[in-house]
């Protein structure tokens, strides 16, 4: 694809090239599926944490948070060379705050998109 677009393709089409169960693959394997497949890169996201919660004290004391992490790793199938290999970690909210799981969602979006679009904010 040109650079600054991509096609998800569903899973099966790069799982079903592989030995051992996509998670147990590194990224040889990864990259080896991906050719059989004819698919130019792969994209690991591994999403560790996507939280939300109330908290309420007494006396009255309330507020929200939510968090997310993960991990993102990017493979040029041709040369096999990592291209992307970053944890992040995001968290919002507060004493009095209302945040939701919109909230969340667009939190954990916007910094997946900044981190994919190469902005340097994201770094």
């Amino acid at each position: 694809t040109a650079q600054g677009t991509a096609t998800v393709l569903p899973a099966d089409s790069l799982v079903t090239g592989l030995a051992l169960p996509w998670p147990d693959a590194g990224d040889a394997e990864l990259a080896a599926a991906a050719r059989a497949s004819g698919i130019d890169t792969v994209a690991v996201l591994t999403v560790t944490e996507y939280t939300g919660k109330l908290h309420l004290g007494l006396p009255a004391l309330w507020g929200t948070e939510t968090s997310y992490r993960y991990e993102l790793r990017v493979l040029d199938v041709k040369t096999g060379d990592l291209l992307l290999d970053a944890r992040r970690f995001g968290q919002r909210g507060g004493p009095f705050l209302a945040r939701g799981l919109d909230d969340l969602h667009a939190d954990f979006q916007n910094d997946l998109t900044e981190l994919v679009n190469g902005d340097p904010a994201a770094s």
